[in-house]
């Protein structure tokens, strides 16, 4: 039977300041090898041998927005994790925890994928527009694959702290922290505020958001 008064569920605490402190790729550890224009992980940041105090002074949302796939390649290793692009094969590598103080977006029209586990962390808004990122592909890597998607092999959890309703996250509608538009995401998603799902966007994993929004199928 349907219960139209769910109880409240307990959302899983996030360590915004542990991870920005620590991500690698982050702003502490930004790359050890690095090619083409990866993403600012800060702006500002302070000296590593300040206090943690007035390292976290600068988390402040300021990166900017920063497009996961672009039209050309980018790579940035760290001995901890890795963010890069493969604009040919349109492949998306990730591992470790990954820190940008700002918002990301994936708007490039096509079928993508992400391989490796990774979380990232966006002090932003993040935004899929008219793409697929998904985990696992079909044989003929025209779409994805749910069938075969093996999360403990490969999983992008994305974590928003963003709000559209800021002028640094408004790429996003007032309250998003992660919109979906025409767009498909196979992968987790969590969002400090909204996760909107709307225009024949679909989401395959699990969301966690203030509101989950459901738009037009």
């Amino acid at each position: 039977m349907l219960d139209s008064t769910p109880s409240p569920i307990t959302p899983p605490v996030v360590y915004w300041d542990s991870w920005y402190l620590n991500a690698s790729p982050g702003p502490y550890y930004p790359f050890a090898t690095s090619s083409g224009t990866p993403p600012t992980f800060d702006n500002i940041v302070a000296l590593p041998t300040a206090s943690d105090a007035a390292k976290l002074a600068y988390r402040n949302d300021s990166a900017g927005t920063f497009n996961l796939t672009p039209s050309t390649s980018y790579s940035c290793q760290t001995a901890g994790g890795e963010l890069s692009w493969n604009a040919t094969t349109k492949t998306l590598t990730v591992s470790g925890t990954i820190f940008i103080d700002g918002s990301v977006y994936v708007n490039d029209g096509a079928i993508n994928t992400c391989t490796g586990q990774a979380t990232l962390y966006a002090s932003g808004s993040v935004l899929l527009k008219k793409s697929t990122l998904c985990a696992q592909l079909n044989v003929a890597r025209t779409a994805y694959d749910t069938l075969n998607w093996n999360p403990n092999q490969r999983l992008l959890c994305i974590v928003s702290n963003g709000n559209g309703s800021l002028a640094q996250d408004s790429q996003v509608s007032a309250g998003d922290g992660v919109q979906l538009t025409s767009a498909y995401f196979q992968g987790a998603v969590f969002a400090t505020n909204d996760v909107e799902i709307q225009t024949t966007s679909t989401i395959d994993g699990p969301i966690v958001g203030s509101t989950v929004k459901l738009g037009s199928p």
